[in-house]
């Protein structure tokens, strides 16, 4: 789902995400990275067979997410801590 975690089950796990969000999505390509905790370390981009397309530190990112180069369809984002991560779908609509 669109709130896959891995890692501790026993609520922690979500009061830390709660503050990280992706938007706009859907978007045209450029995806902006809200991380109010200050907790993700690394960002990767898959496809919908789980093909690993890029990867990025958050430094890199800056909280902008440019995956203009990148066709139409439905992608994941998987997102990680140091301890923990999190999978977002996005789409991208051109």
């Amino acid at each position: 789902g669109i709130n896959d975690y891995t890692g501790a089950q026993d609520g922690s796990e979500e009061a830390l995400w709660a503050g990280t969000s992706i938007y706009p999505n859907p978007s045209t390509g450029v995806f902006l990275l809200n991380d109010l905790n200050g907790i993700v370390r690394n960002i990767s981009v898959y496809d919908v067979y789980g093909k690993l397309l890029r990867e990025m530190t958050a430094g890199e990112a800056d909280g902008h997410i440019d995956l203009t180069a990148f066709a139409s369809g439905i992608y994941f984002l998987k997102l990680e801590s140091t301890q923990t991560s999190k999978t977002c779908k996005i789409v991208i609509e051109k």
